[in-house]
């Protein structure tokens, strides 16, 4: 039998499986609270969910279903915190099929700069053709060693990207420690203009509840 479709957005695939265990998506559980609502379940009904990270490797998410009815897609979401989630990717579903269906996803990005070192929650939401949306539960996957802050591309010619944990408060400095710009990371990545900056070397600082960290980039 041939597998489900797939949308590329990191990496991608899906087949058949032969084994499983049974849990539900649950309807009605709250964009953004961790916890699995068992009312009200779609019809699909999946099996397995699972996130891990190899040594040295990006987080690798696969999940199957027994059977599904009418279901548009997956989308896998990833946290930094347990509490706020964004999507980081999109996977066809089969659609409408009795077979036992297997989805993959690979989060490349969890390989690249700071969240190599975080601990990340993952969770599939599942949404129908009508636009019905249903949450797995949450998966957890530890981080590679302590977090960093991590700016990026370096060299940064217009932007420079900041992945950090929400609410921490960053500077630009110049390497006289003349601050050049401040503000404080938004969840995901946080844009810092530098375009106005002049070609040179700079210093990222970044305050968080773990004390100060920084980190030299160049301007280009």
């Amino acid at each position: 039998s041939t597998g489900a479709g797939l949308y590329k957005s990191g990496t991608l695939e899906s087949g058949t499986v032969t084994s499983f265990s049974e849990f539900s998506l649950a309807s009605t559980a709250p964009s953004g609270n961790i916890a699995a609502n068992t009312s009200n379940p779609l019809p699909v009904e999946l099996l397995t969910f699972t996130a891990t990270r190899a040594a040295a490797g990006p987080v690798a998410l696969a999940w199957a279903t027994a059977s599904e009815r009418h279901s548009a897609y997956f989308e896998v979401q990833r946290s930094l915190d347990g509490e706020t989630f964004a999507g980081v990717g999109t996977v066809a579903a089969q659609g409408s099929s009795t077979q036992r269906i297997a989805y993959a996803f690979v989060d490349d990005y969890s390989l690249t700069h700071s969240l190599a070192h975080s601990q990340l929650y993952y969770r599939l939401r599942q949404v129908d053709v009508d636009g019905t949306a249903a949450y797995s539960a949450v998966r957890v996957v530890a981080g590679t060693g302590p977090a960093r802050p991590a700016a990026y591309p370096n060299p940064a010619r217009t932007v420079l990207y900041v992945a950090a944990a929400p609410g921490a408060a960053y500077r630009i400095l110049a390497l006289t420690g003349q601050a050049l710009a401040t503000g404080t990371t938004a969840p995901g990545r946080t844009e810092v203009p530098v375009a106005a900056l002049p070609v040179g070397t700079y210093l990222l600082e970044l305050t968080t509840a773990a004390g100060r960290q920084v980190q030299k980039f160049t301007k280009e």
